[in-house]
């Protein structure tokens, strides 16, 4: 049996890790390698993770200073001795069958990667499927994969979904200290796949936490945000005409609304000001293309935030300071 090495990093979900960790135990396909990154966190994930390792041979646990996500990741990385890589976040959960269903899947199609459909799960309770227009199992090419990829539609960049040939990782790690580490990965996984195959069968349990980091957006994320577009935009280049249209449209949406996050900032330092200059200065030259290609709203997105807005909000505090000169 081939092996699976499945990475969780952990850090601050005491209240989750338990069922994370017993979903993974309780796999129909047994062979795994269960390596628990425990990322510095300060409750008592650190001895939860002891605790489970001394009853199931089949666990690892690493201790480190808290690194942050992509480092507890990359730390599995480097000691994964599988034939395919797995990765769960401890404060979610997985079907009993998932690992088994993707592997199947992944030989039976000679695939490279395999992708599962999954649920998100709210703290009230709701369990909502996530849509997807792929139906069934369906075997794609990297082309096909890849813009759906870039859409993020039917294939999202979460790595948390999908198992992995070992050897795809050989030359990727996620960028540490960024959020988003997945959008700034995946693609390169994908661009390397000769075949991806998928199911549209949920399989994994997204809990939907109020505190976490994607839900709470804020000047950081988006920065972040904006370095995974410009980096894509940067690999794939004009190789194909709808990977840049498709990226184009992502950055028309999102890069105006982080620069005017950073722009409305009471006080700003001078790595804000930097990072607005660099997030203009790339609009302006990408916004004739924009505009050519007519890409949703894009038009009226990028004069509001960069130009009308900014030119309020310039107005609003010479008028403040004149009213209260008064």
């Amino acid at each position: 049996m081939e092996l699976i090495s499945v990475i969780v990093p952990v850090f601050e979900v005491e209240k989750y890790l338990r069922e994370c960790i017993e979903s993974i135990l309780n796999q129909t396909y047994t062979n795994l390698e269960i390596i628990l990154v425990d990322d510095g966190s300060p409750d008592k994930c650190g001895e939860i993770c002891e605790e489970y390792a001394k009853t199931d041979n089949r666990i690892i646990v690493i201790h480190q200073e808290n690194k942050g996500l992509s480092s507890a990741r990359n730390r599995g990385l480097d000691i994964a001795t599988g034939d395919y890589i797995g990765f769960v976040d401890s404060d979610d959960k997985i079907a009993p069958d998932m690992f088994e269903i993707l592997l199947n899947n992944l030989k039976q199609y000679d695939a490279d990667i395999s992708i599962c459909g999954f649920y998100r799960l709210y703290e009230d309770g709701r369990c909502i499927k996530e849509k997807q227009s792929v139906q069934g199992v369906r075997l794609l090419d990297r082309d096909e994969a890849l813009l759906h990829l870039l859409e993020d539609k039917d294939m999202h960049s979460h790595v948390w979904n999908k198992l992995f040939k070992h050897d795809f990782w050989k030359d990727v790690r996620f960028p540490v200290g960024r959020n988003l580490e997945d959008v700034a990965t995946t693609y390169l996984l994908f661009d390397n796949a000769e075949k991806i195959v998928t199911c549209d069968t949920p399989l994994y349990y997204y809990v939907q936490r109020p505190d976490s980091i994607i839900r709470t957006r804020n000047c950081r994320l988006e920065w972040d945000r904006f370095c995974a577009y410009r980096e894509r935009l940067a690999y794939f280049g004009h190789r194909n005409e709808k990977y840049r249209n498709s990226m184009l449209y992502f950055i028309s949406i999102f890069v105006p609304l982080g620069y005017n996050m950073y722009l409305r900032k009471k006080v700003k330092t001078d790595e804000d000001t930097s990072r607005m200059k660099e997030m203009r200065a790339f609009l302006i030259d990408l916004w004739p293309e924009i505009r050519k290609k007519k890409i949703a709203t894009a038009k009226i997105r990028f004069e509001y935030w960069l130009i009308i807005r900014p030119a309020y909000d310039r107005f609003y505090r010479i008028y403040q300071s004149i009213k209260n000169k008064r």
